[in-house]
């Protein structure tokens, strides 16, 4: 237990405490996601010994871009080799994937909403590639 909070023993599905998500990202490694105005970096920092492990604040590395709609599934299918249907990725679920060879990290926060994230140094090609996919499936469709 971290903060209160119990640690997800898998990856995949997040665990929620105090308006917190716990995503089990690897074996070891763990991201904590909070509102903007929530830091639990100091607290985190206060709580762990290195027995227990270390703190990397990723905040202002990572970009968090939310796609959603009643198109979304489609544009990101276009770019992501994942099963984005509601039986095989659903509402809560997440995965760490690629977007044209960039390492994101995906997660179904609604039936037709995702957050993406992804290194703040890839920001416009991840943009770029989602524009051009709802693009592509806007003049099909």
């Amino acid at each position: 237990r971290v903060l209160g909070m119990s640690l997800p023993t898998r990856t995949g599905t997040p665990a929620f405490a105090q308006g917190r998500r716990v995503l089990k990202i690897n074996a070891t490694h763990f991201w904590i996601l909070a509102a903007e105005d929530d830091d639990p970096t100091r607290e985190l920092a206060l709580a762990l010994s290195p027995e227990i492990g270390t703190l990397t604040p990723l905040s202002h590395s990572r970009i968090c871009i939310r796609v959603q709609g009643l198109a979304a599934r489609d544009v990101l299918s276009a770019c992501i080799p994942l099963d984005f249907g509601i039986d095989a990725f659903p509402v809560s679920r997440f995965a760490s994937t690629g977007l044209h060879h960039t390492p994101v990290l995906i997660e179904r926060t609604g039936e037709d909403r995702f957050d993406i994230y992804a290194n703040r140094t890839f920001a416009h090609s991840i943009w770029q590639w989602l524009a051009d996919a709802a693009l592509g499936i806007s003049d099909n469709g």
